[in-house]
């Protein structure tokens, strides 16, 4: 090699190094480069496409939490200069993470004494790595967790075990559970044993037709030394957290992400957004418009018993708000062919009028099933999807008629929805439904069977009150009409408060059989509304936001000062879009870039995003 070859090459690598510098330099040591997210811990060899996987990562982005996955040799990597990445939280879920090394439990556990949010999820590390055993006496995370479980020494087949969940009712309200997916205890006692709760709320999760609820669990043993949420009547810790060092180890003893992919998906968005939002004090993109909450109210018009009810209903203050979202079965039969009981739209004029009508006003006409609402609801399966589609393209094709608009809404007679008529409303363009499963949640994109529908359609669960749904149910069920009408104040004050939304479905003829619940509730929607904490929603409009919402690409960076920076930025727009941010943890927001709007809304405040495609507002660490 000549010396001028030398001296090029020397100069090249010094080149080299000042630009290896520089990167480092920018990435590793200026704390205000270092992204700020969840970290989600999965194994080195965990498949991408696992359903229970992209459960948590669907969930967290309808939830609007940051959080990536971060495999286990990732997180065990040396980073000395500090990384790009700065976990707000870490979490091992269930299903897909059963198998940890000891390496990486002493990881987690220095993670949590320095100052860490750990999330601890079912059977997350029950298995020790190499072998894939179970640890023997107990879990091997039972020290952190702060009680002993999956004791598989000492109780073999036993180790798990099934019942009801308790919690005080300001519990349930506090994680994010909505009035009526819970309900009164039987119990009291043995709940007051299970929760330490002495009040007279002692409540139990419920289902819709099924009350209560039973889940599977470990079995705990030892005093919990945190904060319990939930137990199991035997006294079994189910979800709870509690200091460790300087950090925090959140457990939940239930399969969240197994769960939401059998259409019980409430509990893993309940339990994430509280770990991220409250334990972790990170900000969330709200699920609602402006992040104000608000109700859909579901009409389901199914048969001709439903007329008279809605004269009658013209009468009282119902259509005063709005809008809503009012569903038709249009054909001229009900429970079986030539029956002559449903609405025969096509040549009843009274039925005409009343789909105009809900046009005209503004509301969201949408199609309830195929045609012949009791006999498609009873007979449409998995196998006959050439029969029924004819009836479902039926009923669409005269309400669109009708209205002039197209149909944008669906809704399942008898809640029977194959998973056919989901890909047959995406090949026309309808991209909202409800849905009988995952009781109690927000507009999600379901699950069924370990297979997730499409990105871009939303299901819309049934707000339930114990094992009822609509005012008919109710009704048969001989539940109060006080009750009724407390359900349904408690329900729209927990979607004005928590900046949620929510569905309530009935059919007209039930709702004159609470008229004074019913008065009181649109009263409480409108004290609400005129405070600017509440709206009315159809599913089509808050589907299409949620699609939009899901093309928000932002991310929070770690300022010098503590604090952080969020940037956020939309191929359009981001109109409507609404950050929600702890007051307790972050000052008031300060924009750097773009138009938003700061409302103190303790204890938070709202930054909700007027128009532009880009948005850059600085979060300043709380000071008292």
């Amino acid at each position: 090699m000549t010396i001028l070859k030398r001296k090029l090459l020397v100069l090249g690598i010094l080149a080299a190094i000042v630009v290896a510098g520089v990167l480092i330099a920018r990435i590793y040591l200026d704390p205000s480069e270092r992204i700020v997210t969840l970290g989600l811990v999965v194994p080195d060899d965990v498949d991408p496409a696992n359903p229970v996987l992209t459960a948590w990562l669907d969930a967290a982005a309808e939830e609007g939490l940051p959080l990536r996955t971060v495999s286990a040799s990732q997180l065990l990597r040396p980073r000395p200069w500090g990384g790009p990445v700065e976990y707000a939280g870490l979490i091992l879920p269930d299903t897909v993470h059963r198998a940890a090394s000891d390496t990486l439990l002493t990881h987690l556990e220095q993670y949590v004494q320095r100052g860490g949010q750990l999330m601890v999820v079912y059977d997350a590390a029950t298995l020790t790595l190499p072998g894939g055993a179970y640890a023997r006496r107990k879990s091997r995370l039972s020290g952190l967790v702060g009680v002993d479980y999956a004791l598989y020494d000492a109780l073999g087949d036993h180790t798990l075990r099934s019942g009801e969940i308790h919690a005080a009712q300001h519990e349930m309200l506090s994680i994010g559970i909505p009035p009526g997916k819970f309900i009164a205890a039987a119990n009291a006692a043995a709940d007051t044993a299970a929760t330490g709760s002495k009040d007279d709320t002692a409540s139990l999760l419920s289902a819709y037709k099924y009350e209560p609820l039973a889940y599977g669990f470990f079995v705990t043993r030892g005093k919990y030394p945190g904060k319990m949420l939930l137990a199991s009547a035997q006294g079994d810790l189910v979800a709870g957290y509690r200091r460790f060092g300087t950090g925090q180890v959140f457990f939940l003893n239930l399969a969240a992400g197994y769960l939401k992919t059998r259409t019980d998906g409430l509990l893993l968005h309940s339990f994430l957004n509280y770990f991220g939002a409250e334990l972790a004090g990170l900000p969330v993109v709200s699920p609602a418009p402006n992040g104000i909450g608000g109700l859909v109210m579901n009409w389901h018009v199914d048969s001709n018993a439903a007329l008279p009810a809605l004269r009658r209903l013209k009468a009282t203050g119902i259509f005063e708000q709005g809008p809503y979202s009012v569903h038709f079965t249009a054909g001229p039969d009900t429970r079986a062919f030539n029956d002559g009981l449903g609405l025969n739209i096509p040549a009843n004029p009274e039925a005409q009028e009343w789909v105009r009508f809900f046009a005209q006003r503004g509301d969201e006409v949408g199609s309830h099933g195929g045609w012949i609402h009791d006999y498609f609801g009873t007979h449409v399966s998995d196998k006959n999807s050439a029969e029924f589609e004819a009836f479902l393209q039926l009923n669409k094709d005269v309400l669109e008629k009708m209205t002039g608009r197209a149909v944008t809404e669906y809704s399942a007679p008898v809640g029977t929805h194959p998973l056919w008529v989901t890909e047959w409303m995406r090949g026309k363009d309808i991209h909202s439904y409800y849905s009988t499963g995952n009781s109690g949640m927000g507009p999600t994109r379901s699950y069924r069977n370990d297979r997730r529908s499409y990105q871009d359609v939303w299901a819309f669960p049934v707000s339930i009150f114990g094992g009822n749904a609509s005012f008919e149910e109710m009704l048969l069920d001989r539940v109060p009409e006080t009750d009724v009408a407390s359900w349904l104040r408690d329900i729209t004050d927990f979607a004005a408060s928590q900046g949620v939304v929510r569905l309530i479905y009935f059919h007209p003829p039930g709702l004159m059989f609470f008229p004074n619940a019913v008065d009181a509730w649109l009263e409480r929607a409108q004290a609400h509304r005129a405070q600017g904490a509440f709206s009315w929603y159809t599913m089509a409009d808050i589907a299409r936001f949620m699609s939009r919402r899901d093309q928000v690409q932002w991310q929070l960076v770690r300022a010098r000062d503590g604090g952080l920076t969020l940037r956020a930025t939309h191929s359009d727009s981001l109109a409507r879009v609404t950050w929600r941010i702890p007051a307790r943890r972050f000052a008031r927001p300060e924009i750097l870039e773009g138009k938003a709007e700061i409302i103190d809304r303790q204890p938070e405040w709202l930054v909700q995003t007027r128009e532009g495609a880009r948005l850059a507002f600085r979060l300043p660490p709380q000071t008292h």
